[in-house]
């Protein structure tokens, strides 16, 4: 995905993501504003904002098995917050950002699997088991729960490859993101 793609989301949450920006932009080329977006992908930190933060971190920490919704072999781009914050400060001090969308450069995409494999190697841990909670069961438990159905609205990511590409911030600032073993150990510390 590049930042010039249409904004065609289908969910509610994404619809109202892509109508805000589009409203910014309108008056942003319009002159009556200054604006700019800054789009992650899904977050790679401490705390339940994270797929491997508090849901799975202590698990790998003993050695008990993992349940991760979607497909666990589908690349994935991860974003680390300290990467957001450090391109909203480059973009907020630069010209050229105004007016623009920018994808907060990140590491390769990888799997989720991979995510365990990499957390369970910086704790010096043995292989966890890794098992998906399928996105029809998710789906169907979303209606009677409103935070799995809210959820089950972006399950999509999940089940197909879901990379954006970050070229732009990269040429148009030199902006490198926190290397990935970084991001590791930083997650991993988080929760010794």
């Amino acid at each position: 995905m590049t930042e010039i793609l249409p904004l065609a989301a289908t969910g509610k949450k994404g619809k109202v993501r892509a109508q805000m920006w589009r409203d910014a932009k309108k008056l942003s080329d319009a002159g009556r504003i200054r604006a700019t977006e800054v789009r992650a992908s899904d977050f790679i930190c401490k705390g339940m904002g994270s797929r491997f933060g508090d849901r799975v971190i202590p698990n790998v920490l003993k050695g008990e098995k993992i349940q991760l919704l979607g497909g666990l072999d589908v690349l994935h781009s991860w974003s680390y917050p300290p990467d957001v914050a450090r391109l909203m400060i480059v973009i907020g001090k630069d010209e050229r950002a105004w007016g623009h969308a920018w994808h907060v450069p990140s590491n390769e995409p990888r799997t989720q699997r991979q995510v365990v494999e990499d957390i369970t190697h910086a704790v010096e841990g043995s292989e966890i088991q890794v098992q998906t909670i399928p996105s029809a069961l998710v789906a169907f438990f979303g209606l009677f729960n409103g935070l799995l159905r809210e959820v089950s609205e972006t399950a999509y990511q999940f089940d197909q490859t879901f990379i954006m590409n970050d070229s732009a911030a990269r040429e148009a600032f030199g902006f490198e993101p926190t290397p990935w073993d970084d991001v590791i150990k930083d997650l991993v510390t988080a929760y010794k």
